[in-house]
């Protein structure tokens, strides 16, 4: 890539982040950030880029070679505050070897708390050449994961870790890794378990957790924004009231407590949202996309508005009968489809839209003993 169009972008990334709404920046000038490459060297593209909220720092990924210090050619995290630019992805034990951090970064709202992955040892204890979290805080670069667990006489493997959420104040950090960071996370298939891990002053604690020690089997659901509790999902039954065998069920830990919360819900569940002081929680129910066991792939709106409630019902009483088929129960024990066109209701016999053909493959499909996914 040429160097007016990596500068063309990193300019274009500068702009949209100095015209936030709310920034103290001055709006009317572009600003050169990913500047300080030696003459007639490429700068690179800047991406992966988050801002303050008055505008005046940015975090972002570059190929560039900005500042001294940085002498590799290999993408490195940058901080620039107030015009100067500074090397993030850099330890007493490395930072220049030809080793790229990851595309994705993470951080407090004011930045300063900063979450990046990389394979590279920038500090002493971390050993083993895997991809591992750092975080920049306070002008110094800390390892936040450092494991590893034996796997089929294959030596030890190491997963991929995966920042879930930062608190806006940067006090709290989450996160999913496979590697058993502390004496609690001893499962002996630890290799092909997830846990979610919660970094704050300074400690790491385990969230997937059960009550009497010992670690689930979870991912991460959401947090408050103070980072006092967490929920995450789990296919182990972790308390004694929940009495649904090994069926999704959504769990909250606060205070080194774990508690049930998708209690008398029967299926699987999951976490979908909550509200920030974690007084209102929305659960769903699993979609047939077997996504839905790591990934929120449904969605939906709690809403404290009877004002509101009422004119959605008003609208969907209105509309809905002209543009949706009414399924009804006949005598015969069979399904009507009731049609409304106009002043006209014609009933139909068989599902519209449908063939034989079509009907033969769902019936057949209805059989088997998938229930649970639905």
């Amino acid at each position: 890539m040429s160097r007016r169009l990596g500068v063309a972008a990193c300019v274009i990334a500068a702009a949209a982040l100095l015209h936030a709404p709310g920034a103290a920046a001055d709006h009317s000038v572009i600003e050169w950030v990913s500047h300080g490459a030696p003459p007639g060297e490429p700068v690179g593209v800047g991406y992966s880029a988050h801002s303050s909220p008055d505008g005046s720092s940015v975090v972002y990924i570059t190929g560039g070679r900005l500042v001294p210090q940085d002498t590799d050619s290999a993408l490195d995290l940058y901080e620039w505050t107030d015009g100067v630019n500074e090397l993030l992805s850099i330890g007493p034990a490395g930072g220049n070897a030809e080793v790229s951090v990851e595309d994705e970064i993470a951080a407090s709202r004011d930045l300063s708390r900063v979450l990046f992955i990389t394979e590279e040892g920038l500090v002493p204890e971390d050993t083993d050449r895997a991809r591992d979290l750092y975080e920049h805080a306070g002008g110094a670069t800390r390892l936040l994961t450092n494991g590893g667990v034996p796997f089929e006489g294959r030596g030890l493997y190491h997963s991929t870790p995966r920042v879930n959420y930062v608190t806006p104040d940067g006090s709290h950090v989450f996160f999913t890794t496979r590697d058993p960071l502390v004496p609690e996370d001893t499962a002996e298939d630890s290799a092909l378990i997830e846990d979610v891990y919660v970094r704050s002053q300074g400690v790491t604690r385990l969230v997937t957790a059960y009550p009497d020690g010992g670690n689930a089997i979870g991912s991460f659901g959401g947090a408050t924004t103070n980072g006092s509790r967490a929920w995450f999902n789990a296919s182990l039954p972790l308390v004694p009231e929940d009495q649904d065998g090994y069926e999704y069920d959504v769990y909250e830990r606060s205070g080194g407590t774990t508690t049930l919360v998708s209690r008398g819900i029967s299926g699987n569940t999951f976490f979908a949202g909550a509200s920030a002081d974690g007084s209102r929680i929305f659960i769903g129910s699993f979609n047939f996309d077997p996504r839905s066991a790591r990934l929120n792939t449904e969605m939906g709106f709690v809403i404290d508005s009877p004002e509101l409630a009422q004119s959605i019902g008003d609208t969907f009483a209105r509309s809905i009968p002209g543009s949706a088929y009414e399924v009804r129960l006949a005598a015969d024990g069979g399904l009507r489809w009731v049609e409304n066109a106009g002043s006209q209701q014609i009933v139909h016999e068989t599902e519209p839209g449908t063939t034989f053909w079509k009907r033969l493959v769902i019936s057949l499909i209805s059989m088997l003993p998938i229930e649970w996914l639905l």
